[in-house]
């Protein structure tokens, strides 16, 4: 018999290319395992007012939480979805959280977080601070985006790619660099430069027609620009250049999954420094925004020296294996649940 599952923080809505991977990995590796996703509920939801959304976690099997960048700082939305394990329609239901950052949190968080049944951050600082936080033992594996497999890398690279932050002004820094240069391309992690934050009706209808305006006006004033419609075709666009120059976390779990050579900025929290840590990759590609423009006129490609490129495919081994046992463990939680509410297997 199907188990089902419930998922907080759906982060598709958002239009990052490296959400959207996500969520299909995360469904990838249920539906591998026989669990059916009942209900998911979008990133900033209010879950506790939605009755739907409550009936199908009152009947989940599994409850499983995307971390996915929302852990950090103490955000409001961090606290919103850790309310979960205190609530009523939840008794009895295992709740994992899964791909987390975790960084400079209040302390009573650790205290919800340790009422979780499993935990899995996605980068090695995290699960430190995590582990001191809950007093338990977490394990990591590389953000969900590179728990697939690396993607099939271009035997024919040219020009650069110049992508986004998720900080305003080194997105406007980025789009500058992108000017008057030849065989370059100014392509964000977005699938519009503009979401439409959940709104419907007539907000719906002006947010669009907003969105809309705003991206005809960044294509004139950077011609460069380019928008990949989905995440494939974002993959592809970053493959096929010799250099990705970001600041965006998911631009550089890009560019190791297609091996593209990449430089990037500090984003607004320690992740892209975690990842470099992690997957072994030269310090040296973490840049100050002041140098993007010198890179850029030296014409500096920045090859992966052999290290790094065993660094990365065993990285990648180890985030498929590692998230393969985590999602084991879920499963298995899955089915003692469903035998102790129904007495079914």
């Amino acid at each position: 018999m199907k188990k089902t599952a419930v998922i907080l923080n759906d982060t598709r809505p958002i239009g990052h290319h490296g959400c959207s991977r996500v969520m299909d990995v995360i469904e990838r590796k249920l539906a591998d395992r026989n669990i059916v996703i009942s209900a998911t509920s979008p990133v900033r939801n209010t879950w506790w007012e939605d009755e739907k959304l409550l009936g199908h976690i009152a009947k989940a099997d599994v409850i499983v939480i995307n971390g996915e960048g929302t852990l950090h700082h103490g955000s409001k939305q961090g606290s919103r979805l850790l309310r979960i394990v205190d609530h009523p329609a939840c008794e009895n239901t295992p709740i994992f959280l899964i791909n987390a950052l975790y960084q400079e949190n209040p302390p009573e968080w650790g205290e919800l977080i340790s009422k979780m049944d499993g935990v899995w951050t996605r980068d090695g600082r995290s699960a430190k601070a995590l582990a001191s936080a809950t007093g338990k033992k977490v394990g990591f594996f590389g953000d969900l985006t590179l728990c697939s497999g690396s993607l099939q890398e271009s035997q024919l690279r040219n020009g650069v790619v110049i992508g986004d932050s998720v900080l305003k002004p080194l997105t406007k820094l980025l789009a500058q660099a992108s000017l008057n240069r030849k065989n370059v391309k100014l392509v964000p992690t977005l699938t519009r430069l503009k979401s439409l934050k959940g709104r419907t009706g007539f907000r719906g209808w002006r947010r669009e027609v907003y969105s809309r305006i705003f991206q005809v006006y960044w294509s004139l004033k950077y011609p460069a620009l380019a928008i990949a419609p989905d995440h494939n075709d974002y993959a592809r666009v970053i493959g096929e250049s010799k250099l990705h120059l970001t600041s965006r976390f998911h631009g550089v779990c890009f560019s190791i999954l297609t091996k593209t050579p990449f430089l990037a900025a500090s984003s607004n929290s320690w992740k892209i420094e975690a990842l470099l840590e992690d997957c072994g990759l030269a310090p040296e590609r973490l840049i100050s925004e002041d140098d993007i423009e010198t890179y850029l006129d030296a014409n500096e490609y920045s090859p992966y020296s052999p290290d790094e490129l065993r660094n990365i495919d065993r990285y990648l081994e180890e985030a498929e294996t590692k998230s393969d046992l985590a999602f084991d463990i879920i499963s298995d939680a899955a089915n003692l649940s469903r035998k102790s509410k129904y007495g079914t297997g």
